[in-house]
């Protein structure tokens, strides 16, 4: 016959004052690092909104036109200068296309954010 270990359970929580002010002060942290990374996620959509995608209304149909040689070119691109790649990568980073969304959609989308930045 197989005899049960003695685990020390007796039916009831029994947590010591130090154990109690762990948990609290682990509560607290998680709280802490959940409301930094929140300002952080909110900061960086506030640059994009404000600062970033407000540099291409003066000209949007060549910064989507970059965007979509970029999509539709595979492998590295040749023909297409260094700035405009990264001009082409910073918007692709900025406004990511959706998972299997077509590139017509995808720069209709992007024209649509670029707009309502310029606004």
């Amino acid at each position: 016959m197989v005899e049960v270990a003695e685990t020390g359970y007796r039916g009831r929580f029994n947590a010591s004052p130090a154990r109690r002010r762990a948990a609290v002060r682990l509560a607290v942290g998680f709280a802490a690092v959940a409301l930094i990374l929140t300002g952080v996620f909110d900061a960086a959509e506030w640059y994009a909104d404000r600062v970033a995608l407000p540099r291409y209304c003066g000209d949007p149909d060549t910064a989507l036109d970059l965007v979509r040689q970029t999509l539709s070119t595979p492998g590295p691109a040749r023909r297409v200068s260094a700035r405009s790649q990264v001009v082409a990568a910073k918007l692709i980073y900025l406004v990511p296309q959706r998972a299997g969304e077509p590139v017509a959609g995808y720069l209709a989308r992007l024209r649509l954010r670029i707009a309502a930045s310029c606004g």
